[in-house]
């Protein structure tokens, strides 16, 4: 499946959030992303290939983001063809999946729903949870009460209690397993001895706890030169787009010849449970790097990036108000980073294209599942270095040009990422 990212986490589904935007001067974050049902829907119009129960188990993603952008260095690990002169900058990434059957509480309503008893009674004491990198220990007391009642009398028989542990770890593959242990076990007998109780009471609670955990949690993202970031720089997004390709970026690096990003690869050690109040998420850390020559531009790219599925609940378009100075190009640039979009954002915002703005003007511009619908896999849609002989060689516009509608009004003359208006016919494609 050729998608920019494939996550597959099992575990309860989440509660209904929305997804927020954090960003700060060298950390950008997005806040349950996928949550809803519409952020699902838009998401799937970028890439209508990843399947509706894929996107049911991204909605456990509960956050999203990097972390920081690190300062020049020399030749990272895993690269051995560094050439003189050339450095790098490492970035941090991270992914949190929501863990609701993993919170404290959780534990907790657990052992508290299998107390009872009128007369002989079941009770949970000493309730404890503790949350480190890789483990989260649970700890309890249970205690039993046996008791003859006769006519509103109750006789004491005995009694039994112990002390246990539950430990539940996060394996190196990201998989979660789990062991008891019960010490401290002490009974007191005043007639009949039953020695199976104390195990009759805790086993009941260990087996149904281990279900809700024992689940394992797998992260598969396919290997692509800039990872998990919905397609590549190249054709973000999926609708073909080019974010540096309105900069002479791409000829810098074909110069060098260096990869300009390697692939994200997972920090276990940084990597593994984490806790935040009463929620306990399971949070993967993971870094690349790339060339100092492009930081500017992949920093960018990643706010566009998180811009992009903090926007995913969105159904109406984003009002900017125009500004002394706008243009069309200024402001295409600086809320879609490439501004050869232009056409198409004026197309969908109701605009003619050479339209003059006006000061105090209200603009709705289309979010990016709008511009993914008009662009991504459409054949009337020009992307960069195509001409209109080229795109009718593919069968992809009419043989006879003239059906044909450009921008510019002419053939020779059309301009990338422009969608062309195709006049009704019978010619043959």
């Amino acid at each position: 499946m050729n998608v920019g990212y494939h996550l597959i986490v099992t575990l309860l589904v989440l509660p209904a959030f929305s997804p927020t935007l954090v960003s700060a001067e060298n950390a950008l974050e997005v806040k349950f992303p996928f949550a809803t049902e519409t952020a699902r829907t838009n998401f799937s119009k970028c890439f209508p290939d990843v399947s509706k129960n894929d996107l049911s188990k991204m909605a456990n993603i509960s956050k999203y983001g990097y972390k920081e952008f690190s300062e020049p260095l020399a030749c990272p690990p895993g690269v051995s063809d560094c050439k003189p002169g050339i450095h790098f900058f490492r970035s941090t990434r991270f992914i949190e999946f929501v863990a609701p059957n993993l919170r404290p509480s959780k534990f907790r309503s657990i052992l508290l729903g299998n107390e009872g008893g009128n007369c002989s009674y079941d009770r949970f004491k000493n309730i404890s949870t503790t949350v480190s990198r890789n483990t989260i220990i649970h700890r309890f007391s249970p205690f039993h009460q046996e008791r003859k009642c006769v006519r509103g009398a109750k006789f004491d028989v005995w009694d039994t209690s112990a002390d246990v542990t539950l430990t539940v770890v996060l394996n190196n593959d990201f998989s979660l397993s789990s062991s008891h242990s019960v010490g401290n076990a002490k009974q007191k007998f005043f007639g009949v001895f039953n020695s199976s109780h104390l195990g009759g009471l805790v086993s009941p609670i260990l087996m149904g706890f281990a279900s809700t955990v024992s689940v394992p949690v797998m992260l598969n993202m396919l290997s692509t030169p800039s990872g998990l970031n919905f397609g590549t720089d190249s054709n973000f997004a999926k609708t073909g787009i080019n974010l540096h390709a309105y900069s002479n970026l791409q000829k810098k690096l074909d110069a060098l010849g260096h990869r300009p990003v390697t692939d994200y690869q997972t920090i276990r050690e940084r990597s593994g449970f984490f806790q935040e109040g009463d929620e306990v998420s399971i949070e993967v850390i993971q870094a690349a790097y790339a060339l100092e020559l492009i930081r500017k531009d992949f920093i960018n790219v990643r706010k566009i990036e998180i811009d992009f599925l903090s926007s995913l609940n969105e159904v109406a378009p984003k009002e900017y108000t125009v500004a002394p100075g706008d243009n069309l190009w200024k402001i295409v640039k600086a809320h879609y980073l490439d501004p050869r979009l232009y056409p198409v954002v004026a197309e969908l915002a109701g605009l003619r294209n050479l339209q003059r703005l006006v000061p105090g003007q209200t603009l709705s511009l289309p979010r990016w599942q709008q511009l993914c619908e008009k662009l991504g896999g459409n054949p009337e849609a020009v992307l960069p270095r195509e001409s209109l002989w080229l795109k009718a060689s593919r069968g992809q516009i009419p043989r006879d040009l003239r059906r044909v509608k450009t921008l510019s009004g002419r053939p020779s003359l059309i301009y990338p990422l422009e969608v062309l208006r195709v006049e009704d016919g019978n010619d043959k494609r």
